[in-house]
């Protein structure tokens, strides 16, 4: 056995740089990698992923990913009950990668040891995400800081066929059941009506920009010119500009109460209808449908790693403007066993 394959067999990540041919227009940092399948669960589930992280156009690369598959995960956490686990995760970070990075250290060893893991998984999840954006702000305030960067999240946590995700910002989850996309979150955006009430009760605004901010509540229907710029732009909360609702992090963002790190979660049963989970950042989902993203990971289901590139190929070729990082999770069934979604 050669010593590549060596490297596979014990679950070792492979990473490698796409050729610049690869790549449509310039991206400085293109990074991809793919793990081996596990071993199959009790309901004859195993999974195979794969990974790219791409700077694109921006001037620094500010994502992260992280995946640990059976049983990398178990001895990571240290937690043995005779359970299928695997964790994967990315985390989209802004004004600089520390927060981004803080993440793929803690959130996962967070989730593991939260008192509800091996009862509530999903209240264990969010209980992860939550007890990471404190110590994280308590370690910023430590050294005396009074702003930090900041990351939205999304996680995903098999154990065995029963999948929890949650989002806390804009990077989001989606499933091909069938063939057809399922979104398991909802993003956090500004413009979300019921965060716009939640930002408004609390004196924001939300707009384009500082001097159009405009509180989506009262804003007259009739209002279409503002409209279709709000079709175009991002919107942001103000005071403070950023462009998500929900973080990790941003402590100085989060002292006016405005942006919160609340995560959402979701359980559901997976059956042998499930195909692929995709996980990706704004950057794929600013230019790219949750269909059209399934559709492009299901011409690529022998090899996540392709399916991973095959999206974030598309993303930049339609103008994305965003870092593109995206892991693709493959679903394959030896045993077919109903079940139903929770």
């Amino acid at each position: 056995m050669s010593d590549d394959e060596k490297t596979k067999q014990k679950g070792v990540e492979e990473k490698k740089e796409l050729s610049p041919r690869e790549v449509p227009r310039k991206s400085k940092v293109y990074e991809t990698g793919k793990l081996p399948p596990t071993v199959e669960g009790k309901s004859g589930l195993s999974l195979c992923a794969g990974h790219i992280s791409m700077q694109g156009i921006r001037s620094d690369m500010e994502d992260q990913v992280h995946l640990l598959p059976h049983p990398r995960y178990q001895e990571e956490v240290k937690i043995s009950d005779g359970s299928t686990r695997s964790f994967f995760a990315v985390y989209d970070g802004h004004a600089g990668v520390v927060c981004a990075k803080y993440c793929v250290q803690h959130v996962h060893l967070n989730i593991a040891r939260d008192a509800e893991f091996l009862r509530d998984q999903e209240k264990a999840v969010i209980n992860g995400l939550l007890a990471t954006d404190k110590d994280f702000s308590t370690g910023c305030r430590a050294l005396n800081l009074h702003n930090s960067s900041g990351t939205t999240a999304i996680v995903s946590l098999f154990t065995d066929n029963i999948l929890t995700v949650a989002n806390v910002g804009d990077s989001r989850a989606v499933l091909s059941r069938g063939g057809h996309a399922v979104a398991l979150t909802y993003d956090h955006k500004p413009g979300r009506p019921d965060e716009v009430k939640r930002i408004s009760a609390l004196g924001g605004r939300v707009g384009i920009t500082e001097d159009e901010a405009f509180d989506r509540v009262t804003m007259p229907c009739c209002c279409r010119s503002l409209r279709r710029k709000v079709a175009s732009k991002p919107l942001r909360v103000f005071p403070g500009g950023l462009s998500v609702a929900r973080t990790i992090g941003d402590i100085g963002l989060k002292a006016t109460g405005l942006i919160i790190p609340n995560p959402e979660a979701k359980t559901v049963e997976l059956t042998p209808d499930d195909e692929v989970l995709i996980l990706a950042c704004d950057g794929v989902w600013d230019v790219l449908s949750n269909q059209d993203a399934v559709d492009i990971a299901r011409k690529n289901l022998d090899d996540p790693e392709k399916a991973s590139v095959a999206i974030a190929r598309k993303a930049f070729r339609l103008g994305s403007t965003d870092n593109i990082s995206v892991v693709t999770i493959i679903l394959s069934w030896s045993k077919r066993r109903g079940s139903k979604a929770r």
